[in-house]
């Protein structure tokens, strides 16, 4: 979490995962919010760099994440916290019923 004297302004979420099949465990980046005022001051990458450190003392070997194609922001932003674009298909099927 990230925070100001006055209030939160951001904060970053990420799971772990161990998968019983493989070696290691590695770790899914799954939310990272600044509020629109507070961005541009290097907070979200501090959160990001919080993550790191945690997962890395937990023994975690990788840092993986999802974002929409079109958010330049965000892929510029994980571009420089050293993350890399993937070149991976990702498939979702909706679990709801019609209405």
């Amino acid at each position: 979490m990230a925070e100001t004297a006055e209030k939160v302004v951001g904060f970053a979420t990420a799971q772990i995962q161990s998968p019983i099949c493989y070696d290691g465990s590695w770790a899914e980046l799954v939310e990272v919010y600044v509020q629109p005022d507070s961005r541009k001051r290097g907070v979200a990458r501090s959160l990001i760099e919080g993550i790191e450190e945690a997962l890395k003392s937990k023994g975690v070997a990788s840092l993986f994440l999802r974002t929409n194609r079109t958010n330049a922001a965000a892929q510029a932003l994980y571009q420089a916290c050293g993350l890399e674009m993937m070149s991976e298909v990702v498939f979702e099927k909706s679990l709801e019923e019609d209405k």
